[in-house]
């Protein structure tokens, strides 16, 4: 009998809660930043890596992949995709920097 009225109760409980919370509006979701980026330079910038490059920086930075996937899907080892990764940013940063504009204007 208390496991029966244990769960009435949170069967009560629940429906409460859930009227409770259907008083409010649902927020809208925020923006996700990535969908947002429009900076021509980076595009630009990643364009001129080689195919290795950005193909490691495609699977680590924008898909999100670690080390150890990112290895088994170019076939290669995880401290090569490592080492690959920390030059292809270098590589980015370089390139990106020498073409970007800087920002605030002139004073």
């Amino acid at each position: 009998m208390t496991a029966t009225n244990t769960a009435h109760n949170v069967t009560r409980s629940t429906r409460r809660h859930r009227a409770f919370l259907g008083r409010f509006p649902m927020p809208e979701p925020a923006p996700d930043p990535a969908e947002q980026f429009s900076d021509g330079g980076a595009v630009a910038a990643m364009g001129r890596l080689s195919l290795d490059d950005q193909r490691v920086l495609t699977l680590c930075v924008l898909e999100g992949l670690g080390e150890r996937e990112a290895a088994a899907v170019l076939g290669v080892r995880p401290g090569t995709v490592k080492s690959r990764l920390h030059r292809a940013k270098a590589r980015l940063h370089q390139r990106y920097t020498a073409t970007a504009e800087p920002l605030g204007g002139a004073l």
